[in-house]
């Protein structure tokens, strides 16, 4: 697919073109490493402007320190790291990280073809590592 000129934000009609070209590496990669990364999949005028999204969010306080599940069901909380769940009460504040990551949510189910995996029932989370937390 043609690159967008900088600045411009691509249809959220065109993700599923877009995961499906992709889909024979992301399997691949899945498959023999459990980790799928592929930069600049929305360019950069969608990144800007889902980062003004979640810098907005940050700063109407909705991040709170992110927590795990350790191997026998326990939470813990991640130090240096702070995460929130988008939901619907975000939409003023996060309209193009709610569109987004909805479109690829709802997409990737029917790509993937596996039953286990919810097109009804997805969640979103987001979290901002702080500065001097990554080691």
């Amino acid at each position: 697919s043609a690159r967008q000129p900088a600045g411009a934000m691509p249809s959220t009609s065109e993700i599923p073109q877009r995961l499906r070209a992709v889909m024979p590496a992301m399997r691949a990669a899945l498959a023999r490493r459990g980790l799928y990364v592929l930069d600049d999949f929305l360019g950069g005028g969608a990144a800007r402007r889902m980062r003004e999204d979640a810098v907005r969010l940050r700063r109407r306080g909705r991040f709170g320190p992110s927590l795990s599940i350790d191997g026998e069901g326990k939470p813990f909380a991640k130090p240096g790291i702070e995460s929130l769940e988008l939901d619907a009460g975000d939409a003023a504040e996060a309209p193009h990280l709610l569109a987004y990551t909805r479109d690829v949510l709802v997409t990737l189910p029917d790509l993937f073809g596996d039953p286990r995996v919810s097109r009804r029932v997805y969640g979103t989370k987001l979290a901002v590592t702080l500065p001097g937390a990554s080691q």
